[in-house]
C-alpha cells in the first residue's frame, strides 16, 4: 500500500539523517544535562498530548497489515510518539538512579526481541489451556501492559542462560 511505503521511507529518511549526522546525539546529550527535569517534563506532556489526539484522529492502525490510518495524522503523531519515549527516557534517567535489572535489560533487548514472540506464545496457551481464560482477554490495556511486563521477566532467565553459555564456550 502506498501508505505504508510513504511511512517507511519518511522513518528511514529520519534515522539516515540521525547516523549520518552524529552531531545530532552529541547536542541531545550536550542539552540533556543541561536542560532542568521540568522542562523535560513540560515537553513530555506536549509531545504526549499532541500524540495522543493525532492518534485519536487516524484510522486504526495495523502494522501487521501494512494499514497505518490517515497519513496527515499517523506521521505527525509517531513523531510526536517518539518525542514522548525519547523525553520519558531522559526523565528517568535524570530522577532515578541507575537500576541494575534496567541495565541487565538493556543489554540484552536483542534476546529478548528474538524470544518474544515464543515466549508470548507461551503464556497465551498458559492462560488460554490451563487457567481456561478466554484470548479476548488480551484486549484490555491492563492485561496487555501486565503481558508485557511478563514476557520480559520471563525472558530473563533465557538472557542468563545464555551468559553462562556464551561464558563457558570462551573458557573451553
Amino acid at each position: 500500500k502506498y501508505n505504508s511505503f510513504v511511512n517507511r521511507i519518511f522513518f528511514y529518511f529520519i534515522g539516515y539523517m540521525i547516523r549520518a549526522k552524529e552531531d545530532y546525539i552529541a547536542i541531545l546529550q550536550k542539552y540533556m544535562y543541561k536542560t532542568s527535569t521540568i522542562l523535560w517534563a513540560i515537553i513530555w506532556g506536549i509531545s504526549t498530548t499532541f500524540c495522543v489526539w493525532l492518534s485519536l484522529h487516524t484510522n486504526e492502525t495495523k502494522v501487521f497489515e501494512n494499514s497505518y490510518g490517515n497519513l496527515f495524522f499517523s506521521i505527525p503523531a509517531a513523531i510526536f510518539g517518539c518525542i514522548s519515549i525519547i523525553t520519558t527516557c531522559i526523565i528517568l534517567y535524570k530522577t532515578l538512579p541507575p537500576l541494575q535489572i534496567l541495565q541487565y535489560i538493556g543489554t540484552h533487548t536483542i534476546l529478548i526481541l528474538a524470544f518474544h514472540l515464543t515466549l508470548a506464545g507461551w503464556i497465551k496457551g498458559i492462560t488460554t489451556y490451563v487457567f481456561q481464560l478466554p484470548l479476548t482477554i488480551y484486549i484490555q490495556p491492563w492485561v496487555q501492559v501486565l503481558f508485557t511486563l511478563t514476557i520480559v521477566l520471563s525472558s530473563i532467565p533465557i538472557c542468563y542462560l545464555y551468559d553462562k553459555i556464551i561464558k563457558w564456550f570462551i573458557n573451553s
